[in-house]
């Protein structure tokens, strides 16, 4: 069986999460990996490979015997689609292009409001202040969205850019940026697991949650930081936020406001 690709880059697993399992929704015989969240990296023949040193650019993948794991993974259930939205995949689409020449792709990413604040609560293993772990998660969103920014200027035209929000506007943006033809698309009805750690199915822009997490503090903190980059974010469509601004997005999303509280409460 011969088995076809399509590739979400982007840098944050929460946005890719949704936006894969919304493309496997609406692909026929489409096979999205359970593992992890929904990633190809996670699949236990090929982790101790691609969870080496996976941020690290010079970090060199058998990406050969990658394909043949993932091929067999699909074939096994009988499906014909592989759908991969491994994050660390935005630091060698070079690499990947040359195996999966004939894969679908699409480049993404998310306000980095949301990636710092989403960053900040689920990878803090060294248990850092929330003010650290802003600082070092604002790094980490500047630093990604370069590569990502490299990506997009080498291997891409406005047809295969979508970010995280404008998805969330628009699904189906998603199915014509990969130019999906219709014949291959499943009019049934939508069902999505979510990410494994909120388990929220829906399509919604989590920025209210994101800067309910952050409150007036860790927004200006972020603020301060990125204030030294607006160009970067004016490649992606992006704007620093003032508090003005941010509590009239809260105001006019209270439910996911209230969720943004309750998981800054949590924040060990």
């Amino acid at each position: 069986m011969s088995i076809s690709y399509a590739f979400i880059f982007s840098p944050n697993n929460s946005g890719t999460t949704i936006m894969s399992q919304y493309l496997t929704a609406r692909l026929k015989n489409s096979y999205l990996p359970p593992f992890g969240n929904y990633e190809g990296q996670m699949a236990p023949s090929v982790k101790s490979i691609m969870r080496t040193n996976p941020w690290n650019s010079d970090s060199e993948f058998d990406w050969d015997y990658i394909k043949s794991e993932w091929d067999d993974l699909a074939a096994k259930s009988g499906k014909n689609f592989f759908i991969e939205a491994s994050p660390p995949n935005i630091m060698r689409v070079s690499n990947i292009l040359k195996v999966f020449p004939s894969c679908i792709y699409v480049f993404s990413i998310s306000s980095p409001y949301s990636y710092i604040a989403s960053h900040s609560f689920n990878y803090n293993p060294e248990k850092l202040s929330l003010r650290e772990m802003i600082q070092k998660a604002t790094c980490a969103w500047i630093k990604k969205a370069n590569v990502q920014k490299l990506n997009m200027n080498t291997f891409t035209s406005n047809s295969n850019i979508l970010t995280y929000e404008d998805f969330c506007v628009n699904p189906e943006l998603l199915l014509k940026k990969l130019q999906i033809s219709n014949q291959d698309i499943n009019d049934d009805g939508l069902q999505l697991k979510g990410k494994n750690n909120t388990h929220f199915s829906k399509i919604v822009d989590m920025l209210p949650k994101h800067l309910s997490f952050l409150g007036a503090s860790g927004i200006l903190q972020v603020n301060e930081i990125l204030s030294q980059e607006t160009e970067l974010l004016g490649f992606f469509g992006y704007k620093l936020l003032d508090l003005r601004e941010c509590n009239a997005i809260l105001s006019q999303n209270m439910l996911l406001a209230f969720d943004g509280l309750d998981r800054r409460n949590q924040f060990k």
